[in-house]
């Protein structure tokens, strides 16, 4: 059975406060950050340009934050809902992994976030490569259905 290791690098953590994990972070390809934070009680979200303040700072109850989870073929999508008013936001990660029995062929993942407003599409913003660092299936956050 073939050994999956998967290496994010990225940029250094910027936003969360001392007593919280990032569970959650890429630079935008507008050079902007997505962090998403774990206090315990709390899910963070935050986006915006490094070392300055945050365009946008939200911090929820973890029991109002959902996941979504679905894995399906050689895909794996992933996401976490921030609930914040009417606005909804999804960060997500998706990976494609290409796995023969000798080794590990890559895997190429991606990763953003949708903002959902009223239940529409109000945009979407992707990750660069090679800035995502994600430790989400370990939330154990209720599911969306």
């Amino acid at each position: 059975m073939p050994v999956i290791v998967i290496l994010f690098t990225s940029n250094a953590f910027a936003k969360c406060k001392s007593g919280s994990k990032a569970i959650f972070f890429c630079t935008t390809e507008r050079s902007k950050q997505i962090e998403v934070c774990d206090s315990g009680k709390f899910i963070e979200y935050s986006f915006g340009k490094s070392k300055q303040k945050s365009e946008i700072a939200i911090k929820v109850a973890r029991a109002k934050v959902s996941d979504w989870d679905r894995p399906v073929a050689t895909y794996h999508f992933y996401a976490v809902n921030i609930p914040n008013g009417d606005t909804i936001y999804r960060v997500w990660t998706n990976i494609d992994w290409l796995i023969s029995e000798s080794s590990v062929d890559g895997g190429n993942l991606t990763a953003g976030v949708d903002v959902r407003t009223k239940n529409e599409d109000v945009a979407t913003i992707k990750c660069s490569e090679n800035t995502i660092i994600s430790d989400f299936p370990i939330l154990n956050l209720r599911s969306q259905e």
